[in-house]
C-alpha cells in the first residue's frame, strides 16, 4: 500500500533541498545540516517530516528512517519507490533546480514558508474525510488563525479564531467600517456583526447598530487568518496553488479553495476580499421547504471592507439576485441550493467568486396542539375507569396529516384517546406526519388521574383511642354522652385536604391527612334513643361512615356477698350484702343512682370491672328491690329476700354426769350466709316468751352446756324459744312431771 499526502498540505518539519552557493534557506535553516544516507538519497526521520510534493520535486526520493521506506514524489503525493525505484532515485539535492528558477529566489517552491503547524498534516487528518473527532484537532496557533479543519463525527467545519477552534457556521459577519454596515432594518433586529475597526460585535436593535459587550476572542469575530491565505478542510474542498507574482507582488504562494459543504464555502486571494458566507439552518433536517432563511458573509482577511455584495441564487428561490448584505431568501424545492457571491465587485479588492450550499427538505409540519376538555384531577377507581381523549389541531403544512399516538393511547386520526383506571399524570405524545413525510412530535395537554380518597371512620370514648388504637365503625352512647371521631388509613390524599364530617344533622370542616393518623374530633350524642350515622365526604362523596347508636347503659345488677354475680339473694335481718353493677352496653364512666329500700344514693358505674357497694337487710322480713337508674329511668334491678334464720337441731338436754339441764341451739341453720354475717349471731332464749338470756350462738358448733337451764317445779309444759331480731329461730317444749 503507498503512503500519500495531499500536495497543498505542508509537512510539519520542512526538509529544505540546498541551492548552489546558498547555504541557508529563507528561514535561515542551515541547508548544510541535511541528513542523507549512504547513496545520497535526503533522509528525514518521520513521514511528517516530507516537505511539500510539488511540481519542482516531481520524482524526488526521501527516505524516511522510522518507516524504513524511501518515497517519491508523484503527482503531488509522496508515495512509496518500488524496489527498482529505490535502487535508481532520482537525486533532490538542491542542484536538481532549473536555471530559470533560480536557487534563491523567495518565489521558489523551496518550502521556505512550510507551516509546521498546517492542519492538514496533523495526527487524525484522514485525506478522504477530514479529522475523526474533535479531540484530534491540532492545537490552534497563531501560525493557523484562519484555517479551516472538517470533523466527521460531528460534521462540522471549524474555523482557528484567536488560538481557539470555533464552529464556523457560529461565526458572525464581518464589515470593516461603521459606514459599511448595511440598514439596520426590521428584518434584521438581532443580528449580530462583527466591526472590525470597532474591533467588537455590534448588534441591530430599535434599527440602531449598537455594541455587544462581547470579547472578539469569545465570538470569533476577527479576521486574523493571514492576508490572501485561507484554507479548507473539508471533505469536498479543492486546492490550488499560483505564483504571486500577479497579485500586487507579495512573495510565496497563494491558496484557494472552495467548499461545497451543507452551509458555506471560502475564497481567499491576496489583495482581495475573501471569507465565507452561510446560512442557519435546522441542525436535524436542513431548511424547509418555504421556510426563510438569511445568508451573509464573513471576511477572512484583515483590513479589506466589505463594500458591496452581489448574491445570486439558483433556481427554487424565491429571488433570483440580490446586493443586500444579509438577504433573506426561501426556497420553494427540496434539494441542495447552491448561492455565489462576490464581494467588493468592480473595486481592486473584489473577491474571487464564493460559492455556497443549503440542503432544503420538504414543507414542515407547525402550529400543532394538542388538547383535552377535561379538567384535573379526575377521580377513577380500577373498577370504575374513565375514557378521556385528547384532539390535535392547528397543524399547517402539506396536508393531509397522518397521526401515530404514543404507546397506551388508542387512535388513528386527530383524536386519541385512554381508559385511565389508576392514578397517574397521562399526557400522550402524538406524531403527526404530512404528504411530504416531514413529521413533527408534540406533547399533549396532561390529565391528572386520581383514585378517590378512601378512610376508616372510627369512633372511640376519647381522643387517643379514636386515633391511634381502636378501629370501631359502630359505637354505643348514652344520651348526651360525649364520644371522639377520627379517620384512620387515610389513602389517596395528596397531602392534605378538607373534607365534611356530618353527624346529627351538623356539619363541619375537618382536615384530613393521608396515612394511618389523624387528629381527633369530639362529638356529643344526641338525648334521643337511636341509631346515628357519622359519614366523612369530600367533593359530596362519602370517603367514609360509622354508626352511633344512643341508648340507655344496660349493667347488670349484682347483690350477695363480695363476690355478689346474681340478680338476686337472701338475707336474714339486718344481715349486711352487697350490690355491684355487670358490664354494660356503654364506654366510659357514668354517675347513676342506687335505690333501696327507701333510700337513693350515687354511684359511679364503669363498663366493666365496678366495685362494690354495701347494704344492709332489712328488719322486716320480706322482698326489696335494688334498682340502678339514670336520669330517672331504671337501667337493671336485683331482688333481695330478707328471711328468719331457723334451726333444725336445737333442743333440751341433761348430763349424766351431773343432772344439769341445758338448752342447745344446735348446728343445723337455714338462711345464715356466715360469710356474709359472721360465724356468730346473738340470739335470745326465752321460756313461755320470759327472756332468760342473750348470747352468741355459732354457725356450726355450739356446746351442749350453751345455757344452762333450770327448769320450772310446778309440773306443766314449758316452751323455751331461740328468737333472732323478733323472729323464732327454733322452739323446744319441756315437761316437768
Amino acid at each position: 500500500m503507498k503512503r500519500k499526502i495531499l500536495a497543498g498540505c505542508v509537512g510539519v518539519f520542512a526538509l529544505v533541498f540546498v541551492a548552489c552557493g546558498d547555504s541557508s534557506d529563507a528561514n535561515g535553516v542551515d541547508k548544510t545540516e541535511e541528513i542523507s544516507k549512504d547513496d545520497g538519497t535526503p533522509l528525514v526521520e518521520t513521514f511528517d517530516e516530507l516537505p511539500n510534493c510539488t511540481a519542482k520535486r516531481e520524482g524526488d526520493s526521501v527516505y524516511v528512517e522510522e518507516e524504513d521506506l524511501t518515497f517519491i514524489c508523484q503527482d503531488g503525493t509522496w508515495e512509496e519507490a518500488d524496489e527498482g525505484e529505490e535502487d535508481s532515485p532520482k537525486s533532490s539535492d538542491s542542484n536538481k533546480n532549473d536555471d530559470d528558477e533560480g536557487s534563491g529566489d523567495s518565489d521558489g517552491d523551496t518550502d521556505s514558508n512550510t507551516d509546521d503547524d498546517t492542519a492538514s498534516s496533523d495526527s487524525g487528518y484522514e485525506e478522504d474525510s477530514g479529522y475523526a473527532t474533535e479531540e484530534d484537532l491540532p492545537n490552534c496557533t497563531a501560525k493557523r488563525e484562519g484555517l479551516e479543519a472538517y470533523v466527521k463525527d460531528a460534521d462540522v467545519t471549524f474555523v482557528c479564531r484567536n488560538e481557539m477552534w470555533v464552529n464556523k457556521a457560529e461565526l458572525p459577519p464581518s464589515f470593516a467600517t461603521e459606514e459599511d454596515l448595511p440598514v439596520c432594518s426590521a428584518k434584521r433586529e438581532g443580528v449580530k456583526v462583527w466591526l472590525e475597526d470597532a474591533g467588537a460585535l455590534v448588534v441591530c436593535a430599535s434599527q440602531k447598530w449598537i455594541p455587544v459587550e462581547e470579547s472578539s476572542a469569545s465570538n470569533g469575530g476577527s479576521s486574523g487568518s493571514q492576508e490572501g491565505t485561507s484554507a479548507s478542510s473539508t471533505p469536498e474542498s479543492s486546492t490550488s496553488t499560483e505564483s504571486s507574482a500577479g497579485n500586487g507582488g507579495s512573495s510565496g504562494s497563494v491558496e484557494e479553495s472552495s467548499t461545497s459543504t451543507v452551509s458555506s464555502s471560502s475564497v481567499a486571494v491576496t489583495g482581495r476580499i475573501a471569507g465565507t458566507c452561510s446560512a442557519p439552518v435546522n441542525s436535524f433536517n436542513g431548511l424547509g421547504r418555504n421556510e426563510a432563511t438569511t445568508w451573509s458573509f464573513t471576511p477572512s482577511t484583515s483590513g479589506i471592507g466589505a463594500k458591496n455584495f452581489h448574491w445570486t441564487f439558483d433556481e427554487g428561490a424565491s429571488i433570483a439576485s440580490s446586493t443586500d448584505p444579509i438577504p433573506s431568501v426561501s426556497y420553494s424545492t427540496a434539494g441542495t441550493h447552491t448561492t455565489k457571491l462576490v464581494v467588493n465587485k468592480g473595486l481592486d479588492s473584489e473577491s474571487k467568486e464564493i460559492t455556497c450550499s443549503v440542503k432544503v427538505t420538504g414543507t414542515r409540519v407547525k402550529n400543532c396542539g394538542c388538547t383535552t376538555t377535561t379538567t384535573s384531577p379526575i377521580r377513577v377507581t380500577p373498577t370504575e375507569p374513565r375514557t378521556i381523549s385528547w384532539a390535535v389541531s392547528g397543524c399547517t403544512g402539506a396536508g393531509p396529516f397522518t397521526y401515530s399516538w404514543s404507546s397506551g393511547y388508542a387512535g388513528t386520526g386527530a383524536t386519541g384517546t385512554r381508559s385511565i383506571g389508576t392514578e397517574g399524570t397521562y399526557a400522550p405524545t402524538v406524531t403527526i406526519t404530512n404528504s411530504e413525510e416531514m413529521d413533527t412530535t408534540i406533547t399533549c395537554g396532561s390529565v391528572v388521574a386520581q383514585e378517590p380518597p378512601t378512610a376508616v371512620c372510627n369512633l372511640a370514648v376519647d381522643s387517643i383511642h379514636a386515633a391511634s388504637y381502636s378501629t370501631a365503625s359502630n359505637y354505643t352512647a348514652i344520651p348526651g354522652q360525649q364520644f371522639w371521631f377520627a379517620p384512620r388509613s387515610v389513602q389517596h390524599v395528596s397531602g392534605s385536604m378538607i373534607m365534611e364530617l356530618d353527624f346529627a344533622e351538623d356539619a363541619q370542616a375537618i382536615l384530613v391527612n393521608n396515612g394511618s393518623y389523624n387528629k381527633a374530633t369530639k362529638l356529643t350524642a344526641p338525648e334521643g334513643l337511636g341509631t346515628y350515622p357519622v359519614t366523612l365526604a369530600y367533593n359530596g362523596e362519602t370517603v367514609c361512615s360509622a354508626t352511633l347508636k344512643v341508648d340507655y347503659p344496660k349493667p347488670n345488677c349484682n347483690i350477695g356477698t363480695e363476690t355478689a354475680n346474681s340478680g338476686s339473694y337472701t338475707a336474714i335481718p339486718g344481715q349486711s350484702f352487697y350490690f355491684r353493677p355487670g358490664n354494660s352496653n356503654f364506654s366510659g364512666t357514668i354517675n347513676m343512682n342506687l335505690n333501696f329500700n327507701g333510700s337513693t344514693r350515687s354511684i359511679v358505674v364503669y363498663p366493666s370491672g365496678n366495685s362494690t357497694s354495701s347494704l344492709t337487710a332489712p328488719e322486716e322480713l320480706g322482698t326489696y328491690p335494688v334498682t340502678l337508674t339514670y336520669r330517672g329511668n331504671q337501667v337493671c334491678s336485683a331482688t333481695l329476700m330478707v328471711e328468719r334464720v331457723t334451726s333444725t337441731s336445737c333442743g333440751i338436754t341433761k348430763t349424766t354426769w351431773n343432772t344439769n339441764t341445758y338448752f342447745t341451739p344446735g348446728a343445723s341453720f337455714e338462711n345464715w350466709d356466715y360469710v356474709t354475717v359472721g360465724s356468730r349471731l346473738t340470739m335470745t332464749l326465752f321460756q313461755d316468751d320470759v327472756k332468760l338470756v342473750s348470747k352468741d350462738v355459732e354457725k356450726f358448733y355450739n356446746s351442749e352446756q350453751w345455757y344452762q337451764i333450770t327448769p320450772p317445779t310446778e309440773p306443766g309444759t314449758y316452751t323455751y324459744r331461740l328468737d333472732y331480731h323478733g323472729n323464732t329461730v327454733c322452739e323446744v317444749e319441756y315437761e316437768v312431771e
